[in-house]
């Protein structure tokens, strides 16, 4: 029982040092190195508090090499397009040096 209280409470502070920022799409870019990276880095006008000390730069970025990067990034191409506010959750890790995308919200 302890070990599994041990791991609830590793888990929820994990999740709670993940970044979770709302706003506008004020910055939005895809990648290509010619080198197999293929990525879209993206950042909002609201602030980007709990990013890893590495990558704590107010962007974001995902992996357009997966099925849920080309998902996060047809999310915020439909909101920027829609003019929507989203909302991004961070994974509390970097990829080349930004916040990887872990979640997109639309907001209506």
């Amino acid at each position: 029982m302890k070990s599994i209280i041990t791991l609830v409470l590793s888990t929820l502070s994990f999740i709670a040092l993940a970044s979770t920022t709302t706003g506008y799409v004020n910055h939005f870019v895809v990648h290509h190195d010619g080198d197999n990276l293929h990525k879209f880095d993206v950042a909002l006008d609201g602030t980007a508090p709990n990013q890893p000390t590495e990558c704590n730069n107010g962007y974001y970025s995902g992996d357009l090499t997966t099925e849920a990067g080309k998902a996060h990034y047809s999310m915020l191409l439909s909101a920027v397009m829609a003019n929507r506010e989203v909302k991004i959750d961070g994974q509390s890790s970097c990829f080349h040096g930004r916040e990887k995308v872990r979640n997109v919200h639309i907001k209506f």
